[in-house]
């Protein structure tokens, strides 16, 4: 309000809010589907979406382009779910 004093009086003109997509383990899933050769997944991503966002585009670009990515991504590989995981 400091900076753009109109802000103070202006109200809130709209809100957004919808369901947040957690996984299993909290780390979101990226990377070439197990059961669909060709399928590429970027899930999960919850707020840290917009954070994560230029470095997953650039790993999954790379997977798909090239078959590589270009930095250890154990820890989000859509691959380490679980069978017991993957249900609705």
């Amino acid at each position: 309000m400091e900076r753009f004093p109109l802000l103070g009086s202006a109200g809130i003109q709209t809100f957004f809010n919808g369901p947040e997509s957690f996984t299993p383990d909290g780390a979101y899933h990226l990377g070439e589907s197990t059961e669909v050769k060709g399928l590429y997944v970027a899930a999960g991503f919850n707020s840290i979406g917009i954070q994560s966002a230029g470095g997953a585009g650039m790993a999954l670009a790379d997977l798909i382009v090239k078959g590589s990515v270009p930095l250890d991504l154990l820890d989000v590989d859509v691959q380490r779910a679980q069978p017991f995981q993957t249900n609705r």
